[in-house]
């Protein structure tokens, strides 16, 4: 049961975040929030109720921090067709 929520609630939401991003998805900044958030909320709800604490919790804890913080950093910024990530759209190849 435990196995099938962390799937539901943290991987898939992960995986969804990563894909959109990859794809220059629009909404990809608010899916990274959204995955960002649940990871850390499932490691405090883990830390809660398991009440044992392993040096995983904290790392996957900031790596959900990190993953809502770009969310929040891209959300007002909108993919440019034909141009990378990263890249500004005067770089663009003719």
């Amino acid at each position: 049961m435990a196995g099938t929520a962390l799937l539901v609630v943290v991987a898939l939401p992960m995986t969804l975040a990563a894909v959109a991003g990859w794809r220059g998805n629009p909404r990809a900044p608010q899916l990274l929030l959204l995955a960002g958030l649940l990871l850390v909320g499932w490691i405090v709800v883990e830390v809660a109720f398991i009440r044992s604490f392993s040096w995983l919790q904290p790392v996957c804890a900031v790596w959900g921090a990190l993953v809502a913080v770009l969310g929040l950093r891209d959300r007002g910024r909108a993919p440019v067709p034909g141009v990378s990530p990263g890249r500004s759209p005067d770089a663009r190849r003719t």
